[in-house]
């Protein structure tokens, strides 16, 4: 059988839990070697044993991607440990509500340094390598939050527009070199972050959803899978929302 990210080397950023796991994870599955990564060593080891009994190519590699010189080592490491790099996928992000009255610098600075900071300094990093590939990818997880405006999200909503025409920039300028960039933006998944939800929270949640249900990780996988490989291989600019219809409303 024909796997659509055989051999392609991938990093994937903030991928011990939720979304991002669940993009390393399907990208194994279709034959790429993954590095996952994360800040949790015990987290991302127990990923890579779990991946490792299914027969997949994956490995961990600490990080905390606040700190440039650790993005670069990143990249650096994988490149030399696997002799190229085809697909960065930029996932980290944080995200906690404030009102302006409420929001100080220190949390703006924080959100700014994960969410789009960091996204620069991997991606600046990964380019070189990525011109080599023939299968150059890049791809990011923006958000609802970048098409529309959601109360007290002023920090982690700039972020994401932000984001969203970064890979646009992205995407102009290396599409002659052979990269192909795009952004998914996620509608409302059922990840670990809703696990201490208020009593009826996700309910209305779901309510607000034309489809009537929250996502799923996989399905973000899926999108991100269809991306970086070559059934995508004239898309390039775009960011894709993946949400059951909220985008619409």
């Amino acid at each position: 059988m024909n796997k659509k990210l055989q051999d392609r080397v991938a990093i994937v950023i903030g991928s011990t839990s939720g979304i991002g796991q669940a993009i390393a994870e399907t990208f194994a599955q279709e034959g790429a070697k993954v590095v996952i990564t994360g800040r949790r060593q015990e987290k991302g080891d127990a990923i890579v044993k779990e991946l490792e009994k299914q027969g997949l190519q994956t490995e961990f590699y600490q990080i905390d991607v606040t700190d440039p010189a650790q993005c670069k080592a990143l990249i650096e490491d994988t490149v030399k440990k696997h002799g190229g790099l085809d697909i960065l996928v930029n996932n980290a992000g944080i995200a906690q509500a404030a009102s302006m009255e409420e929001l100080d610098l220190a949390l703006w600075d924080a959100t700014y340094d994960t969410n789009i900071r960091s996204y620069f300094v991997l991606t600046k990093a990964a380019l070189p390598h990525l011109v080599e590939s023939a299968h150059g990818n890049i791809l990011f997880t923006s958000s609802m939050a970048a098409i529309k405006p959601f109360d007290q999200q002023f920090s982690y909503g700039s972020t994401k527009a932000a984001v969203a025409h970064f890979m646009r920039m992205l995407a102009v300028s290396y599409a002659p070199k052979g990269i192909r960039v795009n952004a998914i933006a996620p509608g409302v998944i059922d990840t670990d972050i809703l696990a201490n939800a208020p009593d009826g929270y996700i309910q209305a949640i779901v309510d607000g959803i034309p489809m009537r249900r929250l996502g799923k990780p996989e399905e973000i996988a899926k999108l991100a899978v269809f991306l970086a490989s070559d059934d995508a291989s004239f898309i390039t600019g775009q960011q894709i929302a993946c949400c059951g219809g909220s985008s619409i409303l």
